[in-house]
């Protein structure tokens, strides 16, 4: 039953019946008016028929007394001739309307009856008996016969007022009804198109906000995503009159980025309590509503800390990634009706497909600055990093040092080994060596086996300690391949940059010169160039 009324609810359903209402009545009122003006002709047809049997009548009755007593021969034809015209206009009358055939055929028996009478009394006077032709026409069974004559013709003639008018009043009726029936129907019609004007309005309005949302969120890069994300939250704010909003991005169950618009003072634990909250959900995507009312004691209290009187909450897994936004307010329930629900769902869309595109681009920046093999720095992310610090550190008169690496004798690793093992034993080297970097030292790989290190604010003596420290570690913890340990040295090069320096490859050309001394005085050794 609910299924029912739902469906005859819906506004398509609505407007169909009373398109068929509309079209019923209307054919209807139609038919009515058409059976009425078809009748009145009818009506006026046998009116005329009417007139003429009364006139037929006449004639015959006033010719055959005036030939009866004169005798005159004129009389007697003009008889002659509207006899016939009398029988065909009361056959003609039963043929059209058989409606009152009874009425027509009583009458027709009557016409013949006084027919008959009429030709005795002719017969009399053609034999010279003149009184007693008379006194047929003063005889009760003809004066009787002229009575219900009559009577037959003014039973049709009511007959067919009566008739017409009930047509009419139908017809009346009909004309009624329609109008009521046209008036509901341009009543409904005028507030369909009011709905539909608005239904239009407002997918427009939301078509536009989906416009600008995703104007925010594809952007064409990761630096201007956080403003961006701000633009969101601002129109998210704006459609659901939401006092907080927030972003959340999750991946293998660390939070990557969190954005929020408010000012609350609770506004950076928000989002961590809400992923705890939200961490299973049941299908690709869901929308969750937090109040009050809410059944699970959870819920409340986390209502309750926040002071929050409704939260909207969107949520999409997707493998090991989850975005999910939302909305809230402190003081009144916010309304979500179905548009909104389709809105929300685009919106999510819209926020995976930037979770995507953030990633992407976050890998192939990755690809593009990093080295494959070992993890660390390729040599053009490497040379920019340090071309950035070496500026800084002229500018603000610091000091510091870089650490040109070579392994010794890496060329018989591989000869031995194979190129496999040799490569394992690089990506070991730059293990190794992070460990004995601090966070804000850069280290990356030039090519080949040579590696360089960029110490900020460091001494020359410092340096050569740091240097010390990865030799050591390297003893100390040798390549071990299933059974065999293999053992290698490195030999460093270290230098300062000058203030006469005119770019990075005068800093890069000392260490490599000292590297090579290294290499010269017996390798697994440091050499320093002021």
């Amino acid at each position: 039953m609910s299924k029912l009324l739902s469906f005859f609810s819906h506004k398509y359903c609505f407007l169909t019946l009373i398109g068929v209402l509309f079209f019923s009545v209307f054919g209807y009122s139609t038919y009515a008016a058409h059976s009425y003006f078809v009748y009145q002709n009818k009506q006026n047809q046998i009116k005329s028929m009417i007139s003429l049997l009364r006139e037929y009548d006449a004639t015959l009755t006033y010719t055959a007394i005036i030939y009866t007593i004169s005798n005159e021969k004129n009389y007697y034809d003009t008889y002659q001739r509207t006899v016939p015209l009398l029988s065909d206009l009361i056959q003609d009358a039963i043929d059209m309307f058989p409606e009152i055939n009874n009425k027509l055929l009583n009458l027709n028996a009557i016409n013949t009856h006084l027919l008959a009478l009429e030709q005795k009394a002719f017969t009399l006077v053609q034999n010279n008996q003149s009184d007693e032709a008379i006194e047929i026409f003063k005889s009760a069974s003809y004066i009787d016969s002229k009575t219900q004559y009559g009577n037959e013709l003014s039973l049709i003639t009511s007959f067919l007022v009566t008739t017409a008018i009930a047509f009419q009043q139908r017809f009346i009726s009909a004309f009624i009804i329609s109008s009521l029936v046209f008036i509901l129907f341009f009543i409904a019609l005028l507030a369909a198109l009011v709905r539909v004007n608005r239904w239009i309005s407002t997918h427009y309005k939301y078509q536009k906000y989906i416009g600008e949302i995703a104007e925010c969120l594809l952007t064409d890069s990761n630096e201007s995503l956080d403003l961006n994300m701000t633009c969101f939250l601002n129109i998210i704010a704006e459609i659901f009159e939401a006092d907080v909003t927030f972003v959340s991005m999750i991946k293998d169950n660390q939070a990557m980025k969190h954005w929020i618009k408010n000012h609350d003072k609770y506004s950076k634990q928000l989002n961590k309590d809400l992923y705890k909250q939200i961490k299973v959900i049941d299908k690709n995507y869901q929308v969750i509503h937090y109040n009050h009312e809410s059944v699970q004691p959870d819920e409340k209290n986390f209502m309750i800390k926040y002071s929050l009187s409704d939260l909207i909450v969107c949520v999409s897994s997707f493998n090991t990634k989850m975005v999910f936004f939302g909305f809230a307010n402190h003081t009144k329930k916010l309304k979500i009706a179905t548009i909104h629900h389709h809105l929300l769902t685009s919106v999510l869309g819209l926020l995976k497909q930037t979770y995507h595109k953030m990633n992407y681009e976050d890998e192939l920046f990755y690809l593009a600055t990093t080295d494959s093999l070992t993890g660390i720095d390729n040599r053009r992310m490497l040379i920019e990093k340090i071309e950035k610090e070496r500026k800084r550190h002229l500018r603000y008169n610091l000091r510091g040092c870089l650490l040109m690496i070579d392994l010794d004798l890496f060329k018989n690793i591989n000869d031995t080994y194979g190129h496999s093992v040799g490569d394992l034993v690089l990506k070991h080297f730059a293990e190794t060596t992070k460990h004995c970097l601090r966070d804000i030292d850069t280290f990356g790989r030039i090519g080949g086996e040579e590696f360089l290190v960029f110490l900020p604010n460091t001494s020359c003596d410092d340096s050569q300690l740091v240097a010390q420290r990865i030799q050591t570690a390297l003893a100390n913890n040798p390549f071990k391949y299933h059974s065999k340990t293999i053992l290698y040295t490195v030999s460093i090069g270290i230098t300062q940059f000058h203030k006469q320096d005119n770019q990075i490859d005068d800093a890069l050309n000392r260490s490599d010169h000292a590297l090579y001394l290294a290499k010269e005085n017996g390798r697994n050794r440091i050499e320093i160039i002021t």
